[in-house]
């Protein structure tokens, strides 16, 4: 089942969410379903007695209690929630919202048809990975969803890889750059020694590459300015769908 979920203190959003979800996709009432949330706690209680998984989370920036940027943090290790689309009318604090399952954002008052878009591409993306096998890596006679790669690192002769729930593979016997060779454009080389999903990158800067979890990974000099641009691609595509 697809579950949609909508978080907003605000009723009226809440029903016109509602009325988009039923109008376009109703016909798909035993493939999608839709829950309605009205403060991050109701959602969170949800969470916690593992009643829901959610595939698509429209997420309020600004409610009374606990913000919505507060949730996305709580929500960053919480397997039940998949994607987050944000609704804002602030666009300036972007930066500060966006995180690992943030797929975008979409602006009050907003329009029928992009809601219905951003459904519609999460949706399909579901319903791929329903029916094809994720992509595998095979390193050294082991296999990894690249998805749930992190980041490679280096180490003499060996690499190891650092995964989503930060656990880390055994020492493998490899070269980064054949590895890199078998990965597609989200995984970036920072450093001689590393190698960074974009999936799990919160800033890019001079200093380091900070990944989800607050992890600072070193940058080399020559690698700077092509990491900066692939990750702001790499965020401008997630935004614009």
């Amino acid at each position: 089942m697809f579950t949609i979920a909508i978080c907003d203190d605000d009723t009226r959003i809440c029903s016109v969410l509602k009325e988009y979800v039923n109008k376009h996709y109703g016909d798909l009432k035993n493939e999608i379903e839709l829950e309605i949330f009205n403060s991050g706690d109701q959602l969170l209680k949800r969470l916690d007695e593992n009643e829901i998984d959610i595939n698509l989370l429209f997420l309020d920036i600004e409610m009374p209690g606990r913000s919505g940027i507060e949730i996305k943090k709580l929500l960053e290790t919480n397997k039940h929630v998949e994607k987050i689309l944000f609704v804002t009318s602030h666009q300036e604090i972007m930066r500060e919202a966006f995180g690992m399952k943030v797929v975008g954002f979409v602006d009050k008052p907003f329009k029928e048809e992009t809601i219905v878009r951003w459904i519609g591409n999460v949706y399909r993306e579901y319903s791929a990975l329903k029916n094809e096998s994720r992509k595998i890596v095979e390193i050294c006679g082991e296999s990894f969803k690249t998805a749930d790669i992190k980041y490679i690192r280096s180490e003499g002769n060996y690499i190891i890889c650092r995964m989503e729930d930060d656990t880390e593979s055994n020492a493998l016997r490899s070269a980064i750059a054949p590895v890199l060779e078998q990965l597609d454009d989200s995984f970036k080389r920072i450093h001689r020694s590393y190698v960074i999903n974009l999936k799990y990158v919160e800033k890019v800067r001079y200093k380091g590459v900070t990944m989800v979890g607050g992890e600072v990974l070193p940058i080399g000099r020559q690698y700077i300015d092509e990491t900066k641009r692939s990750y702001e691609e790499y965020i401008l595509a997630k935004v614009t769908g």
